[in-house]
Parts: structure tokens; sequence; C-alpha cells
């Protein structure tokens, strides 16, 4: 029986790797930034993930696009692991091939989440959406990273994550709880922060903070992603 098992010295080696290739940070800054813009401009305010979730399609594209970005900053990150250098450029061309896989796997994961909490509230109302919700996240939190970086095609990366989860369950739930927490404790307690200088050093604040949260989940996402097996999709 496979020896299943949680690598907590990479999460000190991803800080490292950030610090080192702050280059990565910027494809989350960029889709963030679009996403805010868009967010403002169409629905008049922000949309945390929640409403990307459950809103209609201008919240979809929004989705998507912070997704791309995400997808961009692990294929960076996936080089600064194997070579110490994240390669931003090679990462994008990387990521215009896998458009349509990223974008699937985004939309697949959007749905399955907007199902899980729709059936969690008929259940139990909103508790019961927010659990479930919160289950599918964490059986489907290898999703983009599949489809990114492992290169599983499409809808196919949503099952592609069951079973990295399933092959290593510790090591999928630690980066699930730093995940949450790293998206949650931000907003409760340092967005706002700003909002006594103006509405836009406040979105400046929260966008740059952000950015450097998912640029740091992403390497970190990558590394978890390699150590809970191996793709038969994988292409690089």
């Amino acid at each position: 029986m496979t020896v299943q098992r949680v690598e907590l010295g990479s999460y000190a080696k991803a800080l490292g790797l950030l610090v080192s290739n702050p280059v990565v940070i910027v494809p989350t800054l960029v889709a963030d930034l679009t996403a805010q813009l868009l967010s403002y401009a169409l629905l008049g305010g922000p949309t945390g993930i929640l409403g990307a979730i459950n809103g209609g399609i201008t919240t979809l594209v929004i989705f998507m696009i912070q997704c791309f970005g995400f997808g961009v900053a692990m294929i960076a990150a996936s080089y600064a692991w194997r070579m110490g250098r994240a390669r931003i450029g090679v990462a994008w061309d990387d990521a215009r091939r896998k458009l349509g896989d990223v974008a699937l796997a985004a939309l697949g994961l959007n749905f399955a989440l907007w199902i899980a909490g729709l059936i969690g509230g008929f259940v139990l109302q909103a508790v019961g959406s927010l659990a479930l919700t919160a289950v599918a996240a964490f059986f489907f939190i290898f999703t983009l990273p599949a489809a990114a970086v492992g290169g599983t095609p499409g809808f196919a990366a949503l099952g592609s994550s069951v079973d990295r989860v399933r092959a290593n369950v510790p090591a999928s739930l630690v980066l699930a709880i730093v995940s949450a927490a790293l998206i949650i404790l931000p907003q409760r307690y340092l967005f706002g922060l700003f909002y006594q200088f103006g509405m836009i050093p406040e979105l400046a604040f929260e966008i740059v903070v952000t950015s450097i949260v998912f640029a740091y989940l992403a390497i970190v996402a990558v590394r978890v992603y390699d150590e809970t097996g191996y793709s038969f999709w994988r292409r690089y």
C-alpha cells in the first residue's frame, strides 16, 4: 500500500521561489486586474468567489479569466521548480496552446461547484450549500493544475483531480486548508484598510494582495500536484 505523506517543506520552498521569481505574480496580477475592471464596469462592484460560481455569464467570464491567469502562473511555476527560474515567455506560449483545455476545465469546475452548491442549498439551505461546495472544491482542487501543467484535456481534468486527491488525501487536505486560509484571511483582516484613501488605492491594494496570494498558491499547487502522482496526459 502506498504511504500517503505531506511534504510541508514544499510550502517554505514555494515562498523562496516566489521571492526569487516574482515574475510568477504577473499573470495573476493581469488576470485579477482585468477581472476587477470588468466586474466594476459590468456589475457595479467586485465579485467574490461564490459570486463567480453562482452568478451569470459575466461572472463566468470573469471566473475563467482568473482561472487562465492562474494557469499561466502555474506553468511558469513549473519551470521555477524544475529549473530554478520561471520562464514567463515560454509559459505564456504554452498557455496559449492549452487555452482550450484550461477554458473547458475552468468551465467544468465552475459548473461542478455550482451544482454542488445548488444541491447542498436544497438540502440544508445556506449551510448545506457552503458545505457541499467546499467538499466539491476539495476533490476538484487539482482541476486547473491538471489542465495547465499536467496537460489533461478539458473536462477530463475534473476526473484527474479526483484521482490525485484520492492518491494522497493528507497532502490534498493541507493544500485545501492553506488555500482557504490565504484566500479568506486577507479578505477578513486586510481588505478595507485603504478605503480611507479612496476606492482606487483600496482596489489597487486588494489586487496586489490577491495576485501575490494566487501566485504563491500556483507555485504550491504545482508542487503538490507533482507529488500526488503521474498523469497519463502529462506533456512537459
